[in-house]
């Protein structure tokens, strides 16, 4: 629009990153748990930058960060409640700082963030399968501001029609909650723009496999394409 511009960046670099993990993993039947503790130091880390133009012009491009660094927790649950219904979780908490001194922003800035993803499966019979699936995330830093969290939830079904064939409906959003608010908070910008996507759709459509061999086990996420991770 006439107030808000975008521009790349043809000298951005690459970033780099040095990352260090400690894993944990606990398998029992159908149940599998997973724990990693994280570390990870980044420079040139690829970041949104908002300047003001004059006039109520703004112009948004991507800019490298000085550096950045984080840590965190990631939890990671598989399982089955019943013989029919499965469930899959994770979560991550973590810590971010970022150094955008090269950006002429002074100092640091730190921050917490959880966020999770979770699906629910159930095999109502040989041929139906039904999936219930959520993505959350929290409130994340910038270098001149922050995004507030977001969400979204959606729903699947799956009809077997042969070994080969299947029909699929899916339906994105449901709740219509999804929007995009980033804060700019500086002291010679301060802003709250909110985005809203139409993205509450359903969808209908067939699967085929091809060629032979032995049959795949069968794997299947409807969160797969969800907007907003």
């Amino acid at each position: 629009d006439p107030n808000n511009y975008r521009a790349g960046n043809p000298d951005l670099k690459p970033q780099v990153t040095d990352s260090y993990e400690l894993g944990w993993q606990y398998r029992k039947g159908p149940a599998s748990y997973l724990a990693t503790a994280y570390y990870r130091e980044s420079r040139d880390g690829v970041t949104d930058v908002v300047s003001d133009l004059g006039g109520g012009v703004f112009l948004n491009t991507r800019e490298n960060l000085a550096k950045s660094r984080n840590g965190g927790l990631e939890l990671v649950a598989n399982g089955k409640l019943t013989p029919k219904l499965s469930y899959n979780i994770s979560g991550n908490a973590f810590w971010n700082e970022i150094d955008a001194s090269d950006l002429g922003f002074a100092g640091k800035r730190s921050g917490t963030t959880l966020s999770g993803r979770a699906s629910l499966s159930w095999q109502a019979t040989p041929k139906d399968f039904f999936q219930l699936n959520g993505f959350t995330s929290g409130r994340r830093l910038m270098p001149q501001g922050y995004r507030e969290p977001i969400s979204l939830l959606n729903l699947g079904y799956r009809r077997k029609v042969s070994d080969r064939l299947n029909f699929v409906v899916t339906a994105n959003d449901v709740l219509n909650a999804f929007k995009d608010v980033t804060v700019i908070d500086t002291p010679w910008l301060r802003e709250r723009a909110e985005r809203r996507a139409n993205v509450r759709a359903v969808f209908f459509g067939f699967t085929y496999s091809f060629g032979g061999g032995k049959a795949r086990p069968e794997q299947f996420d409807f969160g797969g394409g969800a907007v907003g991770g």
